[in-house]
């Protein structure tokens, strides 16, 4: 037992780096210790939590399925045990599995069950991570408003807490509804914020990403030359990781960079590589996003035909991850253009 002890300390120490195939490697080797052993309370508790961490390396890399069940599997432990924080942290991933599926409505009825179990348990830190999910559901579901009281009572909490790695997570999310809003200068601070709490923990994946926005934030603002320095950043902080969620939106960062300064060739390959990761992960929301850029780069070439058959693709990605908005939002360019 006390193996499978520092196997699961190693992995979340993993998992605060933000290294998802070292992190679900070390977790399965203290798997793999308790196997049949797992007998007593204390035994049992481990090996809930063990799953649990493991879903969340998994998920990252997009086994979403092996999450799932894992996470489905310490529920069925913490229940048995009457874990009331084990089955707070339990549906709290199965929510969020559901929301890389594109299924917000299954994420929200697992994370409401999640928040009341740990307001139970007076967990501050899983209130606050669980208030933080939570945000990230109604920015899905485009209620900005909603979202930014999420993450406004998360980020009081986990300061309170000083959970840092969670921290860090609001200031990228909230750059991110700031991003939507039109607020950039607004956005970019607190993307910035992000990545100077996620360098200080060592966290490379979250760094990575909030760099990969930074630099949507300012090419919308015409600012190139910063975007490909926030996009070097978020490549070289992510090539050592397996994060393809990741991977996928820097090639599509990469290709609107490339689109911007109207190297159309360059774009298409780029986003092609976005596209490629998307599909072979099951990310349709992803594809749907590159794609979308695509069009773009095949109307800058004069390739109307091309652009409808991308859109006609992008709106039913959009539909089947219930993105209610965007697939509008390409319906109407497509309508637009069938007219044109």
């Amino acid at each position: 037992m006390e193996k499978a002890k520092v196997l699961l300390d190693k992995g979340k120490q993993l998992l605060q780096e933000g290294n998802w195939p070292r992190a679900s490697e070390a977790l399965r080797e203290a798997l793999d210790v308790l196997e049949g052993k797992a007998s007593t309370k204390e035994e049992r508790t481990l090996l809930s939590e063990i799953l649990r961490r493991k879903a969340i390396a998994d998920s990252r890399m997009s086994d979403i399925d092996l999450a799932r069940t894992e996470l489905e599997d310490a529920l069925e432990i913490s229940k048995e045990l009457k874990d009331t924080r084990g089955i707070a942290d339990a549906l709290r991933g199965i929510g969020y599995t559901y929301i890389l599926e594109g299924d917000p409505d299954s994420a929200m009825e697992n994370y409401k069950k999640a928040l009341e179990q740990a307001e139970m348990t007076k967990d501050m830190d899983l209130t606050g991570r669980i208030r933080l999910e939570l945000g990230n559901v109604y920015y899905y579901k485009y209620n900005l408003d909603k979202a930014k009281e999420e993450y406004g009572r998360a980020l009081l909490i986990l300061k309170t807490v000083g959970n840092q790695a969670e921290l860090a997570r609001v200031y990228n999310n909230l750059g991110d509804i700031h991003k939507y809003t039109g607020d950039l200068e607004e956005a970019i601070e607190y993307h910035r914020r992000c990545m100077e709490l996620s360098r200080k923990i060592g966290n490379i994946t979250m760094e990575g990403f909030s760099a990969l926005n930074a630099a949507e934030c300012f090419l919308i603002m015409k600012e190139v030359n910063s975007a490909w320095e926030y996009l070097s950043i978020a490549k070289r902080t992510l090539k050592s990781t397996n994060d393809k969620i990741g991977q996928a939106h820097a090639w599509r960062v990469h290709g609107l960079i490339f689109l911007a300064e109207k190297q159309y060739g360059a774009a298409e390959k780029a986003l092609n590589k976005s596209i490629a990761i998307a599909k072979v992960n099951e990310m349709g929301s992803v594809e749907a996003e590159a794609l979308r850029t695509l069009t773009d780069v095949f109307l800058a070439r004069g390739e109307k035909d091309a652009a409808k058959k991308a859109l006609r693709r992008v709106i039913e990605l959009y539909d089947l991850t219930k993105k209610t908005r965007e697939s509008e939002e390409a319906r109407k360019f497509l309508e637009n253009l069938e007219r044109s």
